[in-house]
């Protein structure tokens, strides 16, 4: 479109979906003779790059077998909370404080110094495997006999009476269950600070399938264990799903197949070159960073079904392909720039959420987006070249467009303000509440094995209070302190129950002395 300016130099407007973009005359005719300078490129070098786009291809698959999967939840602390810096003071102090925990049925409630002895073997296997600091299991390694401790270790019957009075006597620290008739057992393994933490959890629960028909597991390690399998399930799914979607939307426009694959090609190039980065650069898949393939499909095919449809409406007008790629890159060029860094802006400000995962999530998404955007203007113009694409004549487009037209004007504002009223409440209801279960749908395996533990032993996932003092750790103040927090936590309902080292020395204290109360006055 040409027209007279008020100092009468002429201007040329570029319309791309919607927008337009005005030049003078000298600026639209340096731009025309970069689009036909670069086309020219392409057509002359069409080999090299071809061979170069192989090359890159080769390169971003083999970083992709590079990349290591990260299921450690503690991504997810913002790294300037104060709950993490308690977190790493803890651990530095108990060493860590993750645990798997195998809840097993048993037959019936162990009775016989066979059946004790069994139990304290399968402790002794699971504190064996490599890694592993400490097993608390339904029969404790040693047992006080007057003033002296004893191993509990293949027992005789007289003995056997003694563990068992012992354990009776441990009350919250007692891992023997009873629920609907049936006896459950259950085994707590805690995994060193630093350890293969996958690892623990296989071969623990290896050792628990080999001795019991049924059991349910749970804890940190287990749960991390598993979101491999499922950080892999949303790779192999969920990028696929969203191309068959897509290549099903814009084969409702563009009415080819092939069209609509080659609209959706730069993208999933992008993503595949995201992934190939993260390989190469020794960055991890997480729960958060799996996420960024699937932007960079969503997000990035929009530039590739621009240049599609406007490359085939050019040549249903009878243009040549080389004539065609030029109109196309001169209407939509500028246009899939702004569209590429206005998406990356978006992504970029998350950065100001301390998260490291949710940083790591932005970073790959903006890299994933500008490698789509890159790979349209490099992958498409090539095939405009080179594949014969079907001539699509314009569907007519007034009827669809019709509504949207008389809704133009006081209309649209008015509608804008009705939507804003009605959506904006909803802003203050959204709820915050993460843990770790939250990534597991109820119907996983997981979520059930969890809800299991806690319906049965009263608890699930363990949550670690550390009581600082000075002084004696005997204090009868400070017991009683620590006694009275216990209690309040589980009065409240903030816990099903509470223990800690004292609630061992108080049934320590009614073995030895035939007591019934609980810590000492």
């Amino acid at each position: 479109v040409a027209g007279s300016s008020p100092v009468g130099r002429s201007k040329s407007s570029i319309f791309a979906d919607g927008a337009f973009f005005l030049y003078s005359q000298q600026e639209a005719d340096d731009l025309k003779d970069f689009y036909d300078k670069l086309v020219q490129g392409f057509e002359k070098n069409q080999k090299k790059l071809f061979v170069l786009l192989v090359l890159i291809n080769i390169a971003a698959l083999v970083g992709v077998f590079r990349i290591h999967i990260n299921t450690d939840f503690l991504q997810f602390i913002p790294s300037d909370s104060h709950r993490f810096s308690e977190y790493q003071e803890m651990t530095a102090d108990f060493e860590t404080s993750e645990q798997t925990m195998f809840l097993v049925q048993l037959e019936r409630p162990p009775e016989t110094a066979e059946e004790i002895a069994y139990l304290r073997r399968i402790q002794d296997l699971l504190k064996q495997i490599p890694g592993v600091s400490a097993v608390m299991g339904p029969v404790p390694e040693k047992i006080p006999v007057g003033f002296r401790l004893v191993d509990t270790a293949n027992p005789d019957e007289k003995r056997t009476s003694l563990i068992l009075k012992f354990i009776e006597n441990l009350g919250e620290l007692k891992n023997i269950y009873q629920h609907e008739g049936k006896t459950y057992a259950l085994f707590t393994v805690m995994g060193e600070s630093g350890s293969d933490s996958f690892a623990i959890a296989r071969r623990a629960e290896e050792i628990i399938r080999e001795h019991f028909t049924r059991y349910y597991a749970t804890g940190d390690i287990y749960l991390e264990s598993k979101i491999f399998s499922y950080i892999l399930r949303i790779i192999l799914i969920l990028p696929p799903a969203a191309i068959i979607i897509l290549l099903n939307v814009f084969r409702s426009r563009l009415r080819s197949f092939k069209a609509s694959f080659f609209s959706l090609l730069p993208a999933g190039l992008g993503a595949l070159w995201t992934l190939g980065l993260m390989g190469w650069s020794g960055r991890e898949l997480s729960v958060m960073t799996v996420l960024a393939p699937i932007f960079t499909i969503v997000m990035g095919s929009a530039d590739g079904l621009h240049f599609v449809s406007h490359f085939l409406d050019h040549i249903a007008e009878g243009r040549t392909r080389k004539d065609a790629l030029t109109i196309t890159l001169k209407r939509v060029g500028v246009p899939m720039i702004l569209t590429t860094v206005t998406t990356i802006g978006g992504f970029m400000a998350s950065l100001t959420i301390s998260s490291t995962a949710m940083r790591q999530l932005v970073v790959f998404a903006s890299i994933g987006v500008t490698f789509a955007g890159v790979a349209t203007w490099y992958v498409l113009p090539l095939i405009g070249l080179r594949v014969s694409l079907p001539s699509v004549s314009k569907k007519d487009k007034s009827k669809e467009l019709s509504i949207f037209r008389s809704l133009i004007g006081k209309k649209s504002i008015v509608i804008t303000l009705v939507l804003v009223a009605v959506f904006i409440w909803g802003v203050f209801l959204v709820k915050t509440d993460f843990n770790m279960t939250s990534l597991y749908k109820p119907w996983t395996e997981v979520r059930k094995n969890l809800e299991t533990v806690q319906r049965i032993t009263g608890g699930g996932i363990p949550v670690f209070v550390v009581y600082r003092f000075s002084g004696d750790p005997y204090a009868l103040s400070l017991i009683n302190n620590v006694l009275s927090l216990e209690k309040s936590l589980v009065k409240e309902r903030v816990v099903t129950r509470a223990v800690s080292v004292y609630d061992a020395v108080g049934s320590f204290y009614k073995v030895i002395f035939g007591s019934s109360e609980g810590y000492p006055e």
